[in-house]
Parts: structure tokens; sequence; C-alpha cells
């Protein structure tokens, strides 16, 4: 006989798993639509994507052998998948597959953090990219409105010019894993457990090993969560857990020396042994590449923040909500849930200020928009969640059945879609050498 807790735990079980299904169903016929043509085109990112993994298949060395301005982060999260079958027109269908994935988890996390509903971020996670993807987002808020949002969301959910998706996933990462952190401790988003356990010296340790290991991940939002990792740390430490100078330093230096220690590891993991490789290429990559960093020739971009006003209506709300985050620390009040999210929006804005002043503003959009975009919807979930909690029986089960039901649909249409695409007349001529169609021949 099962326990009522059992019986919970099961369910719970069968609403990720069917959460993951109905991701997974999406991100593959995104995936299969990608690849419909393999054509190259110069300027899209696509084969700039595919020479970091066929050359790594070939046996050379990131940043010893060849250039690898993005990071590592595309090699870690494509690159075994890459590897199955080494064609430009597989590269192309892995990156698609696993940007949708990514994108999809990061709407998973934005929504349970901001809506409080784990019902709701799971439905959210299911349906967002589909909504997108399908044109009913354009539809439902008109060709204005509409049409400037999906075009901004897709930008997240495919690679993009350089897997931009895949680059700025590191600051949820770590957000995942803190929430699994509380999870396994059995400790609720509303308490302070996270920043209490930092008052312990193998919890510094850890924090300063993730800010490190974090650092080759990509050259913006690596070095962004170490110094915003590196920021709250310090924070957290003079704010909440104030213990005198003596406390402070013994517990800074456990996270430098963890930190130092991470950041060595990660430069020689990327580079095969050879950090030093590692530290001149990121030392020198805005040097030749305009739109990453340094794409004035070290001239701040100062004119741009004043000439772009779109910037400051998003930068200025995340701005104001770190301010809020720091008042409740300062308060002692900060839940562990606003530190995740004050931690996230403080990386994407770190990392596009860098972009701003130092670089073209040439990136700034995609994370910094979308994400506010995001947690705006997050926020009106959250309002109707508030209105319901008479109902919250009712309501929770009504978003499970929608997750599940769609989650369902979903998987048979990308059955469908992967059975039927072999033997589907493709576009173009097929070309071995691409291992897929292409129009130009």
């Amino acid at each position: 006989m099962l326990t009522k807790e059992k019986q919970k735990l099961r369910l719970q079980a069968l609403e990720w798993a069917l959460c993951a299904l109905g991701v997974l169903a999406v991100s593959l016929s995104l995936a299969l639509a990608r690849v419909e043509t393999c054509d190259y085109v110069s300027v899209n990112g696509d084969f700039q994507s595919y020479n970091v993994f066929r050359r790594i298949l070939a046996g050379q060395t990131p940043y010893v052998d060849f250039a690898n301005y993005v990071g590592m982060a595309p090699v870690v999260l494509n690159l075994p998948l890459v590897a199955l079958n080494n064609s430009f027109a597989n590269s192309l269908f892995v990156t698609n597959f696993t940007a949708a994935l990514l994108f999809s988890v990061t709407v998973l996390l934005v929504f349970w953090l901001v809506a409080r509903s784990r019902p709701a971020a799971l439905l959210a996670a299911v349906f967002f990219v589909k909504f997108c993807s399908s044109g009913l987002l354009g539809t439902l808020l008109g060709a204005r409105l509409g049409g400037y949002l999906t075009g901004l969301f897709e930008s997240l959910y495919t690679p993009s010019n350089s897997m931009r998706i895949a680059r700025l996933f590191l600051p949820f990462l770590l957000a995942g894993a803190a929430l699994v952190w509380l999870k396994a401790r059995r400790c609720g988003l509303e308490g302070d457990a996270l920043q209490q356990a930092l008052a312990r010296r193998a919890p510094c340790l850890v924090w300063g090993l993730a800010a490190g290991l974090g650092v080759s991940w990509s050259n913006d939002f690596g070095l962004a969560c170490l110094f915003c990792l590196t920021v709250l740390f310090v924070l957290v430490q003079a704010l909440r857990l104030w213990e005198g100078w003596r406390a402070l330093a013994a517990r800074l230096g456990i996270y430098l020396a963890g930190a130092l220690g991470g950041a060595a590891v990660s430069a020689c993991l990327a580079s095969g042994g050879h950090p030093l490789a590692y530290l001149r290429f990121t030392r020198d990559v805005g040097g030749w590449q305009y739109f990453y960093f340094n794409g004035t020739g070290g001239r701040a971009m100062l004119l741009y923040l004043l000439e772009t006003p779109r910037l400051w209506a998003f930068a200025l709300p995340a701005a104001a909500f770190l301010a809020w985050c720091l008042t409740r620390l300062w308060q002692k009040r900060l839940t562990d849930r606003q530190l995740v999210l004050g931690f996230l929006a403080f990386a994407i804005l770190a990392a596009t200020g860098a972009y701003t002043v130092s670089g073209s503003g040439y990136n700034f959009k995609e994370a910094l928009e979308g994400y506010t975009w995001l947690a705006l919807f997050a926020l009106a979930a959250r309002g109707l969640v508030r209105l319901t909690r008479r109902a919250a029986r009712l309501r929770d089960g009504a978003l499970r059945l929608a997750a599940a039901g769609l989650a369902l649909a979903l998987a048979v249409l990308a059955v469908r879609d992967a059975a039927g695409w072999k033997n589907a007349e493709h576009k173009g001529e097929y070309i071995p050498a691409l291992g897929g169609w292409c129009e130009y021949t």
C-alpha cells in the first residue's frame, strides 16, 4: 500500500517525465524542420559552429590549434551528439535541437521562480517554444508587438549566429543547481538556507569552484557569472552573515581559492592542458571580433548608452530589482528565491553592460530584452495563480492536465515528423559532403 507521500512523489515524477517528453518533442520537430535543407550561408553562424566540432573531432585542440572565441558551451552541449554523425547537416540538427531544449529549460526556471507555481512552470516549459515557433504569438498579439516578440524569442530558441542560448545558459545552470541543492536539503525557496550555508567553509569553497569552473563556458557569461557570484558572496557575508573582519577574510580566502582553482581547471580542460594558450586567446579575442568585445578599438561606447533608449527600458527595471534585492538583504529578509532571481538578473545585466560599454552593443537585446519579457509573462501568471488560490487544487489539476495533454500531443506530432522525414520531399539535391540536401548546387 503506497503512502500519500510516495503517491505524491510518483505523481511528481510522472509530471516531470511528461514535461521532458513535450520539450524533447518540440525540440525534435524544430531540428527536423531546420535540416529540410542544409544550405551554407557564410554569415549565419551555422558553419562557424560546425567548424569547432569538426576540428575537435579531427584531433585539434581549442585555443591551441584553432580559434574558439565563442567558448566551450557549444562544445560541451553539442559535441557528443555531433560525434555520432560528423556532418554539417547533423551539426545543424543538433544545434537547433539543443537550442530549443535549453530555452525551454530557462522558461521552466523563470516561471518556477517568478510565478511560484510548479504546474504553471511545467506547462510553460512545454508550451512556450511551440507557441512562439508556430506563429500563434504573432497572431495573438498582432503584427507589431507579436512580430517583435516572435523575432526576439526566435533568436533565443534557435542557435542564431553563435549559439547565444548556450552561452547565456550558464547562469540558469547555476540557478538550477542551487534549486536542486535546496530540494535535496528539503529547504523551501522562501527561507535563507542557501545564504546561511555560506557561514561554513565547505559551501564557500563550492561556491568559489562553481564560479571558477564556468570561466571557459563563454567569454561573456562565463566572466559575468564569476564577477556576479563574487559580488554576491561578499554582500551575503557582509550584510547577512557578518561576524567580523577575521571571519570575512577567512571565508573570502576559501572562496577565492576555490574560484582560482576552478578557473585553472576550467582553462586546462578547455585547452587540453594549455591554460596560457587559453588566457592569451581570451585576452586577444576582442581585437579581431568586432562585435564581441572591444569593437571600437578600446573606446567605451558611452554615447551608445545615451542614444539607445530601448536599452534603458530593460536595463532600468533589472537594476531596480537588484536594488530591491540589496535592500532586502541589508534588512536580512532576502529569501533564497529572491537571491537566485537576483543572480540571474545581475548576470544578464553584467554581460549586457560589458557588451555595451566595451563593444558594439550588438548582442544586448537577446538576453536582456527576452528574459525581461519572459519575467513579465511569468508575473502575469503569478497574478492568475494568486487570484485562483482559493481553488488551488482545481487550478493545479487543470494546469497538470493541460501540460500532460499537450506533451502527449506534441510527442505524437514529433514521432510523425521523424517517421516521415527520410522519405519526404526535400528541397534541392542531396550532397554527401554536407550530409544533407542543398539548393545551391
